[in-house]
């Protein structure tokens, strides 16, 4: 892949001492530099020329956001520090999203047909995407307007927790012909209590341990981090220490503990580097070739910025 701009060794940026990234070079320059350090985690080299590459590679005629990549470095540079920065490092900032867009005509309205991202036209009203819904082996596209949702708001179309992103499907309702992509949706963020409830698809209040919660709709963020939905009670309950029964939910443990399939008992997960036969079993939920191994080490974001697979 060919290089942007400056693509020696050199790791230094524009941007280095958190200034404005006015260009699409200053931008691609202190991310590589901000997320070169990780590649040292996956034995590769630190000094972000593959980085570089990448973009220089991917990026084609798609327009660069300089407020958008403002923020996005911004994020980033807040948790490169953080342990487990080089975890996932690509999707660390939310704001990173739509920094770079599809380049087209970009004149189709929501709820218009697309058949790509730079087919629809922007909003005030918040981020447009090519959004797909599926029935069957036929797909159908259109433009999708994602908008900042508060408890209550519906259709949800997904839950934001940090670097994570969990999509939901969800529809608008018709006229018995083919569903379509919700021509507006909300975007629930953990950070502000609430999650999207793949059942009432809306946005909905994370629990706490105590709190009732809605089993019926299996999402993962129905509690705070501390409990988890009791299927049976209906309601958010404690994580399971070490040795107590998790036959109730096999994701009932405390953090870095799993639930033995055979035993049903929570079991301390096994560190990095240690003999595996299951992902169940490690830590880090993550086995790869017998053995356990952090999730720095599966990232495929990192061995793309890092090169090499």
């Amino acid at each position: 892949m060919a290089c942007v701009g400056a693509c020696s060794g050199s790791t230094t940026t524009g941007t280095s001492s958190g200034g404005s990234a006015s260009s699409s070079q200053a931008f691609i320059d202190e991310f590589c530099a901000l997320t070169a350090p990780c590649c040292g985690r996956v034995n590769k080299p630190t000094d972000g020329a593959s980085c570089r590459a990448l973009f220089g590679g991917l990026l084609g005629a798609r327009t660069y956001d300089a407020t958008k990549g403002n923020a996005c470095l911004g994020e980033i540079r807040a948790r490169s520090n953080a342990s487990d920065f080089c975890d996932n490092p690509t999707s660390q900032a939310p704001s990173c999203k739509g920094t770079f867009k599809e380049a087209g005509t970009g004149t189709a309205q929501p709820g218009a047909d697309c058949s790509k991202e730079g087919d629809c036209a922007s909003s005030s009203e918040g981020e447009v995407s090519c959004a797909s819904s599926y029935s069957g082996t036929a797909t159908t596209k259109s433009c999708q307007i994602e908008l900042e949702g508060k408890e209550g708001d519906l259709p949800c179309l997904k839950t934001r927790d940090g670097s994570t992103t969990s999509y939901t499907s969800s529809f608008s309702s018709g006229d018995g012909g083919p569903q379509r992509p919700a021509t507006r949706g909300y975007v629930c963020d953990v950070a502000k209590g609430v999650y999207c409830n793949s059942r009432r698809m809306a946005c909905t209040k994370v629990a706490d341990i105590g709190g009732a919660c809605d089993s019926s709709s299996f999402d993962s963020y129905a509690c705070v981090k501390a409990g988890s939905c009791d299927t049976q009670q209906r309601k958010c309950v404690a994580r399971k220490a070490v040795g107590e029964d998790c036959s109730g939910s096999s994701l009932s443990c405390v953090d870095k503990a799993n639930c033995d399939l055979q035993t049903r008992k929570c079991v301390a997960g096994l560190p990095d580097g240690t003999a595996c036969t299951s992902s169940a079993r490690c830590e880090s939920n993550n086995c790869t070739n017998g053995k356990c191994m952090g999730k720095s080490g599966s990232d495929l974001s990192t061995q793309f910025l890092c090169g090499g697979n």
